[in-house]
């Protein structure tokens, strides 16, 4: 049996309001640390990832695209800090 990630338009909501105010508690655009601001971008765009996929989605291609998504924004910010 297969799960799919079924969010309702309140969750999905929340989900994004979360990571909105992950960025502004942590505020990555005034880090002196390249880093720690693209890690933050990172986890934010991962989490908005999880909001925005579409219903239906298969559980584990969510949480792939997810980390996915993490993981190219780590290599684009490490690249251009570099």
């Amino acid at each position: 049996m297969t799960r799919s990630w079924n969010l309702n338009w309140r969750t999905r909501l929340v989900i994004a309001c979360f990571a909105l105010g992950y960025l502004l508690v942590l505020r990555p655009w005034s880090q002196p640390n390249p880093s720690t601001s693209v890690d933050s971008y990172s986890c934010a765009g991962a989490v908005l990832t999880l909001a925005l996929l579409p219903r239906g989605t298969r559980l584990w291609m969510a949480v792939g695209a997810a980390l996915s998504i993490g993981l190219v924004i780590l290599i684009v910010g490490f690249h251009l800090n570099s």
